[in-house]
């Protein structure tokens, strides 16, 4: 996880090889329910691929996202919360749905921290946030940071009700604009963004 005391404001969105969009598309088990539709969306000819980093990071250290240690380069929470809110405001009218991959619907650490979640398709746990403010977008992002990692997509879909079993998963990802994944073993950020077409 990120080792780092505080967040820098030198943090820059950089180009990585295509060598890394495989890497993303191995980790895309952490989607739970938003898997399949985010594997059949995901095609390197449609969608532009950055790390957050800092400059002083070697560009080839950023070819492989499964190695941690970005430090002392690597972004904190609210590094990436910026660039999830930069993101929203882009796309317009977007809302933010960051993926829990541990939590069950019934666990009662759900009614925690006071963040918006939902239950969505079966057993799929998600933050919500439907606000273009750094503390809503970065607690959502918190609240789902796990051993494993985490992935939170930029949505003009709906954003779904706090029980919302017959969500359209499909139609979340068909309207995604940005995907963004935990990577270097929680050190970092790689950043999907969907071309226009």
């Amino acid at each position: 996880m990120n080792r780092r005391n505080e967040d820098t404001n030198d943090m820059q969105l950089r180009e990585v090889s295509q060598a890394v969009f495989d890497q993303v598309r191995e980790a895309l088990w952490k989607a739970n329910a938003f898997e399949a539709p985010l594997r059949a969306v995901l095609t390197a000819d449609q969608w532009d691929l950055r790390a957050l980093a800092g400059a002083e990071v070697p560009a080839e250290r950023l070819d492989d996202i499964r190695m941690g240690w970005l430090e002392p380069g690597g972004p904190g929470p609210r590094d990436i919360a910026e660039v999830i809110v930069g993101e929203m405001r882009r796309a317009g009218g977007a809302g933010l749905i960051s993926i829990d991959v541990l939590s069950k619907p019934d666990d009662a650490r759900l009614e925690e921290g006071g963040v918006p979640f939902a239950r969505v398709a079966g057993d799929t746990v998600a933050y919500l946030s439907g606000e273009t403010e750094i503390g809503p977008v970065e607690a959502a992002w918190r609240m789902t940071a796990s051993p494993v990692g985490h992935v939170a997509l930029v949505t003009t879909y709906r954003l779904p009700e706090r029980e919302d079993p017959d969500y359209d998963v499909i139609a979340a990802v068909a309207a995604t604009t940005t995907v963004i994944l935990d990577a270097y073993d929680g050190d970092g950020a790689v950043v999907l963004t969907r071309r226009l077409a």
